[in-house]
């Protein structure tokens, strides 16, 4: 395994541990027993992604009300990847001719970090439902 695929692997493991959420029991899941019931995949950060993830798209995947009005958990793992960055570079094998440099990888760590979006978004949905 190449060290770009090691650090996609890394970066997504290290992602799914920090975005982790609780489960209707106030309690997060993987808290309780080191295991992740239901992981949603969240492809985000090349230029071909339409979603954007702002905390409106974020929260359909985190929450859901009944027809009752009660909320719900919808998922208790979050994983953001993405395999290619859309303009010709790959960050996973073979899905584009060139391999992601460190500028495409620094581009995509900057898009799951920015302010509002992706992972900052999911944060803030799970500490809204947690106070309700």
């Amino acid at each position: 395994m190449g060290y770009m695929n090691k650090s996609l692997v890394m970066f997504s493991f290290l992602t799914l541990l920090a975005i982790s959420c609780a489960s209707s029991r106030k309690k997060p899941i993987i808290k309780e027993n080191g295991v992740i019931a239901d992981m949603v995949l969240m492809y985000y950060g090349g230029a071909h992604r339409q979603t954007e993830w702002n905390e409106e798209q974020c929260m359909k995947n985190v929450a859901y009300r009944d027809k009752k009005g009660d909320l719900h958990w919808m998922f208790d793992g979050f994983l953001f990847l993405e395999f290619k960055d859309g303009k010709g570079r790959s960050f996973a094998s073979y899905y584009e001719p060139m391999s992601a440099r460190k500028s495409e990888w620094k581009g995509l760590c900057d898009k799951y970090f920015q302010k509002g979006k992706a992972l900052d978004a999911i944060e803030s949905c799970i500490d809204d439902v947690k106070k309700k």
